[in-house]
């Protein structure tokens, strides 16, 4: 438990931590004394250089001497772990303070709750929510989707969010402060324009732009974006493959209503993976050609699908709630008009 909340409070302290660490650590302060002891001594380290960031210079040797002062300290409390080294996190919040890294929290002493200047919105199944942030950006969160943003928005000469599940962002132009959505180690910058980020935990991540440009990267390499363009991030291996997609198929999920305007079978299906936010897997259909024209409004899934089944040779199994399953000869006709 020690080399874990050693490991949250790093992460926390360096930008790189998601919601559910958030929470992990807020829960360990909250359950141990000594945690919250802890927090506070670093986090009040960390709220004198936010103090005096724009007045002093950062003296290394003494914000190390402090650090390891307070470790020294706790050793001598016999803080023991059997599997990691505190020395370690030590030299790494050492590393991220000398290097002026900001970031600031504030702890309700009463109730023992940590909170901080952030914000955070999230849905939860069948939900949909369309945020508006400070600078006039507007944001719609799929369901099962959480984003986080600061208060002011813009610090440190840019405008950040995290996001967990899928969002499409309409990105208020301003040159001087990027627009970047962090994806867990993949970052998508912007300036002014609009484009749509999918990154369920399970999945692989992927970054459509229905306008202006974007650029994607990870760790590893990063692209170029450009309207009707697809990024999609391997979680496993960080690979980025490019690809042209129609954006405006992957994006109707934020919008009422459900149009088909002579689309493929095959285009309708993934639209409707889109749209409902499930997986549709398409199993032995010897046809998928055929033009679709149609159109829904607040409809259940299963509506649309039988509506489609009155003209098309197929069946649908529902799977679970997420997951349907797509079988039969598809196509019986080249032209269908509903």
């Amino acid at each position: 438990m020690e080399e874990r909340f050693w490991y949250l409070l790093t992460h926390y302290l360096s930008h790189e931590s998601s919601l559910e660490e958030n929470e992990e650590l807020k829960d360990l302060i909250s359950s141990e004394p000594r945690y919250k002891q802890l927090f506070e001594q670093h986090g009040g380290l960390w709220n004198d250089i936010v103090k005096n960031k724009h007045q002093v210079q950062f003296d290394k040797d003494k914000i190390k001497a402090k650090v390891l002062s307070n470790v020294s300290l706790q050793k001598a409390q016999e803080v023991k772990s059997s599997s990691f080294n505190l020395w370690k996190y030590a030299a790494i919040i050492t590393l991220l303070i000398a290097c002026g890294v900001v970031f600031y929290v504030s702890l309700k002493s009463e109730n023992q709750v940590m909170t901080s200047p952030f914000i955070s919105k999230t849905t939860g199944a069948n939900q949909r929510a369309l945020v508006t942030l400070q600078d006039g950006t507007e944001v719609w969160l799929q369901e099962n989707s959480s984003l986080t943003y600061s208060e002011e928005l813009i610090r440190e000469g840019e405008r950040r969010v995290q996001l967990v599940g899928e969002a499409f962002f309409q990105v208020t132009e301003n040159k001087e402060f990027p627009f970047i959505v962090k994806t867990g180690t993949v970052s998508t910058k912007v300036l002014g324009t609009s484009f749509n980020v999918r990154a369920f935990p399970e999945d692989n991540v992927e970054v459509t732009v229905e306008t202006g440009k974007v650029q994607v990267s990870n760790q590893l390499t990063g692209v170029a974006l450009e309207p009707d363009e697809q990024a999609v991030i391997n979680r496993l291996t960080n690979n980025i493959q490019k690809q042209k997609i129609e954006a405006g198929h992957v994006t109707l999920w934020k919008n009422p209503e459900l149009i088909f305007n002579r689309v493929s079978l095959k285009e309708a299906f993934f639209m409707l993976s889109r749209y409902y936010n499930v997986k549709i897997n398409i199993e032995d259909v010897n046809d998928l050609s055929c033009p679709v024209r149609a159109k829904y409004r607040n409809e259940s899934l299963e509506t649309v699908l039988e509506g489609l089944q009155l003209i098309f040779d197929f069946e649908y199994q529902l799977i679970d709630d997420k997951q349907i399953k797509i079988t039969g000869s598809g196509c019986q006709t080249k032209a269908i008009g509903i």
